[in-house]
């Protein structure tokens, strides 16, 4: 015979596993978008993802401007620091220019989590107040260096060379670790290094329309890749600033907490 107490516990289950659900689908409604418009353009040479098509920024929601101010979002996008306090989305995008700590912000408010959460954040190496490279390490405890002035390698950006292998046997499986076994999975970044592998950008895009809570940093620069995901179907976009950090926290970890 089942306990009351049983039952209530079942039901609240049953009702999660719905929520979710539903959740997984507005986002593979996004996925759906995104991949028709992807086959519908034409490759372009020299373009890191393939396709020639330019995204508005203005179609992306975004909830926290420069110095704290709201501007407005998509209609069906919260828009103002109060709306993300009272609505919580699936996936969380924090965007800033580099250097302006988005990096720092996400290892704050994680690394307490760490146990439940699956995916990868990226360090700075430094030689002084000289930036070398870039490491990235994983929730699980695992580490390897992704970029490095001077690395050998096929993939560039800027000075830096790129080791795809890193990204592909440390970052991918962190985040399948993630969407198998965690409660949250983040991702750190969605940038040009990071869509330099079609393997990466598909492993991304299972994240982004799971029924797993996604938080990721992303560049604030448009590109067509990262423009186009902001777009996605129960997904909201921070922007941070050095002069909005601690609002841009304080909601990041608000997020956090309602998932967690």
């Amino acid at each position: 015979m089942v306990s009351r107490n049983g039952r209530k516990e079942n039901l609240h289950q049953n009702g999660s596993n719905r929520h979710h659900a539903a959740r997984g689908t507005a986002a593979r409604r996004g996925f759906d978008q995104w991949r028709a418009s992807r086959n519908s353009a034409r490759p372009a040479a020299g373009d890191g993802v393939g396709y020639r098509e330019e995204y508005s920024a203005g179609a992306v929601g975004i909830l926290v401007g420069p110095g704290g101010e709201a501007a407005s979002g998509r209609p069906h996008s919260a828009s103002g620091a109060q709306a993300l306090a009272d609505s919580v989305t699936k996936n969380l995008f924090i965007a800033g220019t580099p250097g302006v700590g988005k990096t720092t912000l996400l290892r704050e408010v994680t690394l307490p989590k760490r146990q439940r959460i699956g995916g990868f954040y990226t360090e700075h190496i430094l030689a002084g107040h000289i930036r070398k490279g870039f490491m990235m390490r994983t929730f699980d405890g695992q580490e390897r260096m992704l970029a490095a002035k001077g690395m050998k390698s096929p993939h560039q950006l800027g000075k830096y060379g790129v080791d795809i292998n890193a990204l592909e046997n440390v970052g991918i499986p962190a985040l399948k670790l993630g969407l198998m076994t965690k409660d949250l999975v983040v991702i750190d970044e969605i940038g040009s290094m990071e869509m330099m592998s079609e393997r990466f950008r598909q492993t991304l895009l299972e994240c982004l329309t799971s029924t797993k809570p996604v938080l990721a940093t992303i560049r604030a620069a448009s590109q067509p890749f990262s423009d186009q995901v902001k777009k996605f179907s129960d997904t909201q976009t921070i922007v941070l600033t050095k002069a909005n950090y601690n609002q841009v926290k304080a909601q990041v970890r608000k997020w956090l907490d309602a998932h967690l």
